[in-house]
């Protein structure tokens, strides 16, 4: 098995180690943020922007 659903699985049930638990929440965190800053902020601004409704 393959990505970080699967590492922070085995790192939880199969090995119990914490330190990997950490770094693997606190990657997924940063990436959780860095694409709602980078991506979604600005694709909501044009469509907003784009499909904006006028009465």
């Amino acid at each position: 098995m393959r990505g970080i659903g699967s590492l922070l699985d085995n790192a939880t049930y199969v090995s119990g180690d914490r330190q990997l638990i950490l770094l693997t929440l606190v990657s997924l965190t940063a990436t959780i943020v860095l694409l709602n800053r980078f991506i979604w902020r600005r694709a909501y601004a044009l469509a907003s922007d784009r499909y904006r409704i006028e009465a």
